[in-house]
């Protein structure tokens, strides 16, 4: 038993000094996440944007939008305004903030940004979507129509 036990003891003590050779210790870097707008169009991926044809006036209706982002990036919130017969959303994600030696997966994900909108009014209603366009970062817009009706 007691060869046992100094096996253990020297087993515990090597596994402690390769830890600490390799690098493993409490003071690695906080990893921090940064909210932007979400990236609506991404290179010669198609655009998801999904809206109905039709609403009735105080009934919600679903919007949804779809974000690409990859191994250090994850879905936000949407925010979403509505006015009248303007309503407009913008998908948000995060994304980690690069340090030194940090390695990101090489992977394509599509988040789905779902949201519901009330129309308080009758006529045609402006969704108007708002994100990023890659490559280049730069800013991505688009519009779609829906025809709220009264509640019969």
């Amino acid at each position: 038993m007691l060869w046992i036990r100094i096996v253990s003891f020297r087993t515990a003590m090597l596994a402690a000094a390769f830890s600490l050779g390799c690098g493993v210790s409490s003071t690695e870097p906080e990893i921090r996440w940064q909210l932007h707008p979400g990236t609506v169009e991404f290179y010669d991926q198609p655009v998801t944007i999904e809206v109905p044809e039709a609403a009735t006036v105080g009934v919600p209706v679903v919007v949804t939008v779809g974000t690409f982002g990859g191994g250090c990036t994850a879905q936000g919130p949407t925010k979403v305004a509505v006015s009248g017969l303007a309503a407009t959303v913008q998908p948000m994600d995060s994304s980690i903030v690069p340090f030194p030696d940090l390695a990101c997966t090489a992977e394509l994900l599509v988040f789905e940004h779902r949201v519901e909108l009330r129309f308080t009014e009758a006529g045609v209603a402006t969704v108007r979507v708002l994100g990023r366009r890659e490559p280049g970062g730069g800013p991505f817009e688009a519009e779609r129509t829906i025809r709220v009706r009264e509640l019969r």
